[in-house]
């Protein structure tokens, strides 16, 4: 099991939860990380984030294990093997497994051919197996798979089957039966195998939206169960008024066929958070995506779609940056894409051959504080450039020069649209307020063409459909989870959050 961040006490209860003992723990700090042990048994296995620690009488008394290897790096698993306490299996993060056959005494790697995997997650199922030797078999989980041994970890098989939604959240075996176990993916998909990972269930749908008993006052709220109003980059396709691409801020990559009414879940994505958002303008089915890190990550990258958002390749990786703050195809010459990144790799990048090749555009620049950058889809010498908390700002000689908007009506724009009907027609929408502004002069001259009112606060994103419509995602006061996606047509505006 694993306890959360700052968890410094053990309990113990032996009458099945009836009352509780507070076990003494070595001298500290001491958080409680992982702990291991097997039912009907006295032995107990501790990690604190620092160091191992053992009790052979159920948590009386404790000693600590020093013999890890000194580059063991973070331990963020531990498994007991059921049928005996003094083997242990230890997940080191990108680093690989451990193993101990003597209660943690010496350890050797177990990993033979998956080092550069990363291992998670291990699973040692309680009941017998077919292993050599009578081995139980190991699973584990990586960043990308689910792997199996039969054999000490000699030699590995690849359990990730098609359309299995590759980040893992859990991988629980049964006690029961060896080859039963069940995966959870971090977006909430349960697959259960019977047959030791060779093929997969999916038990539930978490973005099924079932409709509920009308008539019923304690019937749960199914619409706003996965409804989130942290929608972070939206970009319809310029080519097809009904498709609608969305970001959905820590759950992922939705994709709308018609219009926003209803959603569907691109779970190949691995998008979790991005402020970026492209689509060809004559193919529907081509979306580039930024990737931004995620906690205790350090690179970012720009994702490929070329099939309407079913499958992913990466196109661009960005190490040690901060995120991609946004991605913009050229209207003129749909090959050519562009690309910002902020942090330590913090550029403008260009590819000329639809993002199978990639440049720094120029070294002197680093938009580390440039949020957003549109082109004028008429003009490939203007471009709008929304700075963080600095204005927004014009060129028109292709980026030779900028000058800040004379009546900038905000200091920090979430999105800048320019109309491919008349570039004339820009539209601002405010990262401070929850408003859209328009201008028919190119800038010059700003009117407030949407508010959303006062149960709102802040425009996340914005995008510009055919025919004038705009979609805008627009936060509410009620946390982080709050707020709608509006549809705006005239200045007027709907919500068409439905199920997202």
């Amino acid at each position: 099991g694993e306890g959360p961040p700052g968890t410094q006490h053990l309990y113990r209860s032996r009458d099945g939860g009836a009352s509780w003992q507070a076990l003494e723990l070595p001298s500290p700090p001491w958080d409680v990380h992982l702990l291991g042990r097997i039912p009907g048994d006295d032995a107990l296995y501790v990690y604190n984030g620092f160091s191992l620690h053992r009790s052979r009488d159920g948590g009386d008394t404790w000693e600590t294990i020093d013999s890890l290897p000194v580059h063991h790096g973070p331990i963020v698993d531990l498994a007991v093997d059921p049928r005996d306490p003094d083997v242990l299996y230890l997940s080191g993060g990108m680093v690989g497994l451990l193993k101990s056959d003597d209660g943690g005494q010496s350890w050797a790697y177990s990993d033979r051919g998956i080092l550069n995997t990363g291992v998670e997650i291990v699973a040692v199922p309680p009941a017998s197996g077919a292993g050599t030797g009578g081995e139980p078999p190991v699973y584990i989980t990586g960043p990308w798979d689910i792997l199996k041994t039969t054999d000490r970890g000699q030699t590995w098989s690849h359990l990730l089957r098609e359309g299995m939604h590759p980040v893992p959240d859990e991988l629980v075996a049964s006690p029961h039966d060896a080859d039963t176990l069940w995966y959870v993916s971090d977006v909430g998909q349960i697959y259960i195998t019977e047959d030791g990972g060779e093929t997969w269930t999916k038990l539930n749908d978490p973005f099924t939206v079932p409709d509920p008993d009308p008539f019923s006052d304690w019937a749960p709220d199914y619409e706003t169960n996965f409804r989130f109003g942290s929608v972070y980059a939206l970009a319809p396709a310029p080519s097809d008024p009904n498709i609608l691409y969305a970001l959905k801020n820590g759950f992922g990559l939705m994709k709308s066929s018609d219009a926003g009414q209803g959603w569907q879940f691109l779970n190949q994505s691995l998008v979790d958070y991005t402020y970026a958002l492209a689509v060809h303008p004559t193919d529907p089915d081509i979306v580039y995506s930024g990737y931004n890190p995620k906690p205790f990550q350090d690179w970012a990258m720009v994702r490929r779609s070329t099939d309407g958002g079913l499958s992913w390749q990466t196109v661009l990786s960005l190490p040690h940056s901060s995120g991609v703050t946004s991605v913009v195809i050229d209207p003129h010459d749909p090959e050519t894409i562009y690309a910002g990144s902020a942090g330590q790799g913090g550029a403008v990048w260009v590819s000329r051959d639809g993002g199978e090749t990639w440049a720094n555009l120029d070294e002197r620049l680093n938009f580390t504080n440039v949020h957003v950058l549109t082109a004028d889809p008429n003009d490939p010498d203007v471009a709008y450039a929304g700075v963080w908390g600095g204005g927004t700002f014009k060129t028109d000689d292709g980026g030779q020069s900028w000058a800040r908007l004379p009546d900038d009506p905000t200091i920090s724009a979430s999105a800048i649209l320019v109309d491919p009907a008349d570039s004339d027609t820009v539209y601002l929408a405010d990262r401070t307020a929850p408003r859209l502004y328009r201008s028919t002069d190119g800038g010059a001259t700003w009117e407030t063409w949407f508010d959303a009112g006062a149960g709102y606060y802040r425009v996340l994103s914005a995008a510009l459909a055919p025919g004038g419509v705009l979609y805008a995602s627009i936060f509410g006061y009620g946390g982080p989870m709050d707020g709608d996606l509006f549809r705006i047509e005239n200045g007027a505006g709907v919500t068409v959050t439905a199920a997202l």
